[in-house]
């Protein structure tokens, strides 16, 4: 069956190495509102990473020892989340595409003829951000959709489904691409194809800032993906894998 529509990721898939912006901008935010003497470890942060920001912020808050765990002191740290990733993003260090990525997904539109979509964990002024930066390097997204257009985020289906009526079509057709066990999730209960890219995500980190692929392979293939890959710079030879099913 041929493929339609691929759906990617931003950050750890496209741009943004390890997802370093998101990382830092969440930290910086719960330092502020708690104090430098906050212990918030990065696997911590880690563990959350590729859900929507605001469900990020209350899982990461559950863990810390306060009263005031209420909506207000939610929407108060995205608030400075948000404000962190907007500096953050506009350095080339965390809006670049990873080398290789811009050549694969022309061929992937004009030779391949994919419609060419995102899903991400930020909300829209932050997604709308990286996108321009995207586009300034030469490549537009056929369809973006950002976290606060859905009423749930990851990793429920709602940002495919608007894709699905967007490019009007099945599941079958579709492999969604991301970093994150949150992305095979979401694509998993979407009954897209999953393709999990472990090059620059976080479940290749180990202690001391050390890679190992091996490690993130597998958490993958235990999530229920249905490949990985090194880059979406190899994306299309995973196409030709799933048209010759």
């Amino acid at each position: 069956m041929k493929l339609k529509v691929l759906v990617l990721d931003l950050a750890g898939t496209l741009i943004d190495p390890f997802s370093k912006a998101p990382l830092l901008a969440i930290k910086n935010a719960f330092r502020k509102e708690f104090g430098e003497s906050l212990k918030l470890s990065d696997t911590l942060i880690m563990k959350s990473m590729g859900r929507s920001k605001k469900d990020h912020i209350r899982e990461i808050l559950s863990t810390i020892e306060t009263k005031d765990k209420s909506g207000d002191r939610i929407e108060h740290l995205l608030r400075e989340t948000n404000l962190n990733l907007t500096r953050l993003i506009d350095s080339p260090e965390y809006h670049t595409l990873f080398p290789g990525v811009l050549k694969t997904l022309h061929q992937a539109r004009f030779e391949h003829k994919l419609i060419l979509t995102a899903t991400t964990g930020y909300g829209s002024n932050i997604a709308d951000r990286c996108a321009y930066y995207i586009k300034k390097q030469g490549f537009t997204f056929d369809k973006l959709v950002a976290s606060d257009e859905v009423l749930k985020g990851r990793p429920h289906p709602d940002m495919i489904h608007k894709i699905q009526e967007f490019s009007n079509c099945c599941p079958a057709r579709i492999l969604k691409v991301g970093d994150t066990l949150e992305d095979i999730k979401e694509g998993k209960n979407a009954n897209t194809w999953t393709c999990g890219v472990y090059g620059h995500s976080l479940l290749s980190l180990k202690k001391q800032g050390r890679l190992d692929f091996g490690q993130a392979i597998r958490a993958f293939h235990n999530s229920g993906s249905h490949f990985t890959l090194h880059s979406v710079s190899n994306i299309l030879n995973i196409v030709s894998s799933i048209e010759q099913f």
